[in-house]
């Protein structure tokens, strides 16, 4: 920011600074990543430089911590965290790693390139904010107060609204079925109603028991 500012003319850094009187920001829920400076400035550097890094990674699902080889494509900011996207050679496929969550890097002399048609946009499409899973086709119902609120929000792409007569708000979407659906779902308590899939509806009932210890 230092570098920018030094690089702004007068008055354009004049108005930055009166912006700063009437315009604030609100990040929410977020990590912080002071700690994490190094490996970002290293993940940096091999996007730039085009080079595979060999990293230890913590895998929270399986609560291991392994050896990965990285080509890196980008780094990612989503849902107030940092994720690198790239192909991993023991997988042999694209994935999210957070950073956070590497516990080491070395930026090997090994060459790696970007594919020509790799689309990150298209790459996390179908997650409704970074979990990517297998993608379904979701109805929900939100009642009259809910859908003031619902109606006003891009909440992913694929979304489709549709007023109903009594003031309730259709939603159809194709996204991921991840733990993170189920949790955007409940974060809306009694306000909606899943119609389908009934896969989807089933696991938001139990998942609704369990929040009030019902077996």
């Amino acid at each position: 920011m230092d570098k920018v500012t030094s690089a702004l003319p007068h008055e354009a850094l004049a108005y930055i600074r009166q912006m700063q009187g009437y315009l604030s920001v609100g990040l929410g829920p977020h990590k912080s990543y002071k700690e994490h400076r190094h490996t970002i400035e290293q993940l940096t550097r091999a996007i730039e430089l085009k080079r595979t890094v060999q990293m230890r990674y913590y895998s929270a699902s399986r609560n291991v911590t392994g050896r990965r080889d990285v080509d890196p494509y980008r780094l990612w900011y989503a849902a107030g965290a940092l994720y690198l996207v790239g192909y991993c050679h023991r997988r042999r496929d694209v994935r999210l790693f957070a950073v956070d969550r590497v516990r080491a890097l070395a930026i090997t002399n090994r060459p790696c390139q970007l594919p020509l048609n790799f689309d990150l946009e298209a790459y996390v499409r179908d997650a409704l904010v970074v979990m990517r899973g297998k993608p379904v086709e979701v109805e929900l119902v939100f009642d009259r107060p809910t859908a003031a609120w619902v109606r006003d929000r891009q909440w992913h792409p694929s979304q489709c609204l549709e007023p109903m007569e009594d003031g309730a708000l259709k939603m159809t979407l194709r996204v991921a079925d991840t733990p993170e659906l189920l949790g955007w779902i409940l974060n809306f308590g009694a306000g909606v109603r899943v119609v389908s899939p009934a896969g989807l509806r089933a696991k938001v009932r139990a998942e609704a028991k369990k929040i009030i210890g019902e077996p």
